[in-house]
């Protein structure tokens, strides 16, 4: 008698006087116990009439209200109308939902919101993908589930047919590039190579904030995805911010052999680098058709060879402490041919450009 009574004044509401006989005979069943559970049911049936009702009579959006149907039953009703395909009540719900709490915390929106993304990404459904997508956007703008989190389930689960919405979701808010780069930094983590190369074709950044998918890789102790980077053009990265990266590695307690890894990758580049600077000064260009290779001595003087392809020579000039010497040789002349080959590729190299040069009269091989 006591549960009838505290019931009549629902009795009375004009959501109640607008159902159906059959569905009025359902609502008087009902009571705020058993209205999540009713909720449910009524989703995952996409009947929106008595769905609505639910929402109108039993839904409380305070936080502190110990006595109304709670934002997580909303939130399971939800997502058993993704599982179930029923996608009128799944925006019927989605238009209750959003309490005032929610949106005052971005830390609980997104924790309230990611799991219903992750469910319709899971079931491959675009269309409830895309309706929670405009429902987000309207409702809680830049906040809810990121960016990253949400073109990641797309990519994750069905990158044909969700990714293309997530990433002009986040270009409307004008953070494509964070999430293209967040889900390549997930992927590098994850050692997912066809991710990876999906968010590169997509537009990501292997460059992004100085190495980061590097450090992603390397913190989770990835080495083939570490070397499978370098690979696609990440070499750059390591080369200029390898010491910060080792550095970071160390302050945020990366494994050992992480740790190691990179510092071996990076030796390795440092002295390919110095390498590449020793080549650079042994080889040089003094005019427009002549390359110079300078080479040390081991009395301390230097031994330069200057192959002038304009005159088809080759200028030897000596200096030690003792003095100097310059001998003049046509490339006839020359005992090794293949000499004459590597200072053409290395006059080419350095931006020689033997077609421009005149094709003299060999002279032979004299001293001057």
């Amino acid at each position: 008698m006591e549960l009838l009574w505290e019931c009549m004044p629902l009795f009375e509401t004009p959501e109640f006087k607008a159902l159906s006989a059959a569905d009025r005979i359902w609502a008087k069943g009902l009571t705020r116990e058993i209205a999540g559970n009713a909720l449910i049911e009524c989703a995952s049936e996409n009947n929106t009439v008595r769905t609505a009702y639910i929402i109108g009579t039993f839904y409380s959006t305070k936080y502190d209200d110990d006595k109304g149907l709670k934002a997580h039953a909303v939130r399971t009703a939800i997502g058993e109308a993704i599982r179930k395909d029923a996608p009128d009540s799944l925006e019927l719900l989605l238009k209750s939902f959003g309490p005032p709490w929610l949106t005052e915390n971005s830390w609980s929106c997104s924790h309230y919101i990611f799991p219903l993304f992750s469910c319709a990404a899971e079931m491959k459904s675009a269309t409830a993908f895309e309706t929670l997508i405009a429902w987000q956007a309207e409702k809680f703008g830049g906040n809810g589930c990121s960016v990253v989190d949400v073109a990641n389930l797309a990519a994750h689960y069905d990158p044909e047919g969700l990714l293309p919405s997530a990433l002009d979701y986040a270009e409307s808010i004008k953070r494509k590039s964070a999430a293209l780069n967040g889900v390549l930094d997930i992927a590098a983590e994850n050692d997912d190579r066809k991710k990876l190369d999906l968010m590169l074709a997509r537009g990501a950044d292997i460059h992004h904030d100085k190495g980061a998918v590097l450090y992603a890789a390397a913190k989770a102790d990835r080495q083939d995805m570490v070397d499978y980077l370098l690979s696609k053009g990440a070499a750059a990265d390591l080369t200029a911010y390898g010491s910060e990266i080792i550095e970071k590695l160390r302050e945020n307690s990366a494994p050992a052999s992480a740790v190691l890894y990179m510092e071996g990758l990076y030796e390795k580049t440092i002295v390919r680098q110095n390498n590449v600077k020793q080549e650079e000064k042994r080889f040089s260009l003094v005019g427009p058709d002549i390359l110079a290779e300078t080479l040390p001595l081991p009395s301390g003087g230097t031994l330069t060879l200057m192959f002038n392809f304009a005159t088809r020579q080759q200028i030897v000039t000596t200096q030690e402490s003792s003095g100097a010497a310059l001998q003049v040789v046509s490339f006839s002349a020359i005992e090794d041919p293949e000499a004459i080959e590597r200072a053409a590729q290395k006059f080419i190299e350095l931006g020689g450009d033997p077609k421009k040069t005149e094709t003299p009269k060999i002279r032979n091989g004299s001293h001057l």
